[in-house]
């Protein structure tokens, strides 16, 4: 898979060719870390815009991370958005000689995803972007979509507005 030229075709975010084995090349010699996964988000999507690149990505993360490497919340948050935004019209669908591959990378990003929340100490961003991994793995795309978009002043708003949180509910403390 990872010698076939094709890959040095095949569209990002932007419509334009993106190889995205390099990046994948160096997040699993862990340099350059940051800048790589920057790198992944500006090229794999753009506006809502993915191309076939997106997809190989998804794959090609899940086996990196699904090995000694422990995943963040950027794997689970990128996978999630092009999990989602596939769903868009104007999005190609997931190429024909890739779907069984992407197929099993869902499968085993869902177990990625409880495995990494079982843990018990996993920050928020991590937590809730597996969690949205969890909904779309279930086939539930609109609460993955939405999990994977809210933030904390719009869980805040939420639960205070449609459950009268601070009035009915005693904040934990440590004790």
């Amino acid at each position: 898979m990872l010698e076939d030229p094709k890959y040095q075709e095949l569209k990002g975010g932007y419509n334009v060719p993106y190889d995205v084995r390099p990046a994948v090349a160096r997040l699993a010699a862990g340099v350059d870390v940051e800048i790589t996964w920057h790198e992944l988000w500006e090229e794999l999507h753009h506006q809502g815009h993915i191309g076939e690149a997106s997809y190989v990505a998804v794959v090609m993360l899940v086996d990196l991370y699904g090995g000694d490497l422990k995943p963040d919340w950027n794997l689970f948050q990128l996978a999630a958005l092009i999990e989602v935004v596939r769903y868009r019209s104007t999005n190609p669908p997931v190429p024909e000689w890739l779907t069984i591959s992407y197929k099993e990378a869902w499968e085993k990003l869902e177990k990625l995803s409880l495995s990494t929340l079982s843990e018990g100490v996993v920050d928020h961003d991590t937590r809730q972007s597996a969690l949205a991994i969890l909904a779309l793995a279930a086939g539930d795309l609109k609460l993955g979509a939405m999990l994977m978009h809210l933030d904390s002043s719009l869980i805040d708003e939420y639960v205070e507005t449609y459950m009268g949180w601070k009035t009915l509910y005693a904040e934990k403390t440590s004790q």
